[in-house]
């Protein structure tokens, strides 16, 4: 599956987020995720869907 990014790396439709998509994108960029890290998206998604905005880091 081929993903629409933005140069930085973000979906250009964040709207399509899933778990699936994450592990695909982590994949795309030889990425392996770890429990901490996928609980760390999660909560950055969380963030998101309540703010309209990532969270400050």
């Amino acid at each position: 599956m081929a993903l629409e990014r933005t140069g930085n790396g973000y979906l250009v439709d964040p709207t399509i987020w899933t778990e699936e998509i994450m592990h695909e994108m982590a994949k795309e960029d030889d990425i392996e995720l770890t429990e901490s890290m996928v609980g760390q998206i999660m909560s950055a998604r969380e963030y998101f869907e309540e703010n309209s905005s990532v969270p400050p880091i």
